[in-house]
């Protein structure tokens, strides 16, 4: 759903707007849901309860969900409902809220951890269950944070999230990795030389060793990246 936001034309959903009848609240809910999961991640169990939305008159056909921007779990969570307008482009033709729960997998600390710490296993806990009041995006395990440092104390059983603690470099300076680069429908691959740390999904300089060409690239996962073309 995130790849819609750039082409949403969002149009003010006025007067009109009217409750959502019951064949159309399940369309939402289940968008929703699909929605969460694709940001938590597959194995995530989803419940949406509690829904209040209402359309435009007239809204109908295939609608998707978009939360707010700053959606949190734990707490009623916003979302707009994107329908298709008159020249076929996605707009607004709703909004509502909903209670959303989630059983997921997640780290929590083990004790009372202080700011700074250099997170090594022993100090975390692998949890499935509810993580609370956490922004709406994947939860690192503790497999992601070993090596990582805490931005902040936190106190024991505290989830753990990319706002509380930097993940380790998937890749460092000096690293040589694999690069991918995609030319039209051909995929290109090369070995290029990191020059800055950076956690999966950071964006780090990269430069070729024979040319001294430097680029930017994605950070795919240790050793991989993704060149970006400008």
């Amino acid at each position: 759903m995130n790849i819609l936001a750039p082409l949403l034309v969002l149009a003010a959903v006025t007067a009109a707007a009217q409750p959502a009848p019951a064949g159309v609240e399940q369309q939402v809910v289940a968008a929703l849901g699909a929605e969460v999961r694709s940001r938590l991640g597959a194995q995530a169990s989803v419940t949406v309860e509690r829904v209040q939305v209402s359309l435009r008159e007239g809204a109908s056909g295939t609608l998707a969900i978009l939360p707010a921007p700053q959606a949190q779990l734990g707490v009623p969570l916003a979302f707009v409902v994107i329908g298709t307008g008159a020249k076929g482009r996605p707009v607004q033709v709703g909004r509502g809220t909903a209670q959303v729960t989630v059983r997921v997998a997640h780290a929590q600390a083990a004790r009372l951890l202080t700011r700074g710490t250099v997170l090594a296993a022993s100090d975390l806990v692998e949890v499935v269950g509810d993580p609370g009041q956490v922004p709406l995006r994947k939860l690192p395990t503790v497999r992601d944070l070993v090596g990582g440092t805490l931005r902040r104390d936190m106190a024991a059983g505290g989830v753990v999230t990319h706002q509380t603690a930097t993940l380790p470099p998937a890749v460092r300076a000096g690293d040589t990795v694999q690069a991918v680069a995609s030319v039209g429908s051909v995929q290109v691959t090369a070995e290029l030389t990191v020059m800055d740390n950076g956690a999966e999904g950071a964006i780090v300089r990269v430069v070729n060793r024979d040319s001294h060409r430097e680029l930017r690239a994605r950070v795919v996962r240790a050793g991989v990246v993704e060149v970006m073309h400008d």
